[in-house]
């Protein structure tokens, strides 16, 4: 029998979690919600990146709202006319 650790455990539902919340911004078609960093910690996920308008901010936030796992959403995304030109 295998028997993993909490850690393990977390560190598992960590990936699984961010991995289906990276498909659901993938899956919006929308190019600059690619680019968006999803960090899951104990139930809370974490938004961060740039996009060029508030829509796009909030569109990336309710893409992700119903994903298995996510208590909460910090969306720490910046809304940025650098996100519309490209530049770092």
């Amino acid at each position: 029998m295998l028997v993993t650790s909490k850690r393990g455990q977390e560190h598992a539902e960590r990936r699984t979690v961010t991995a289906a919340a990276r498909e659901r911004l993938a899956r919006c078609g929308r190019h600059g919600l690619t680019a968006i960093r999803c960090e899951h910690h104990e139930g809370v996920l974490f938004l961060r990146g740039r996009v060029p308008s508030y829509y796009l901010k909030q569109m990336a936030q309710e893409a992700v709202r119903t994903v298995a796992g996510v208590e909460e959403i910090v969306n720490c995304i910046e809304v940025s006319a650098v996100a519309r030109s490209g530049a770092p």
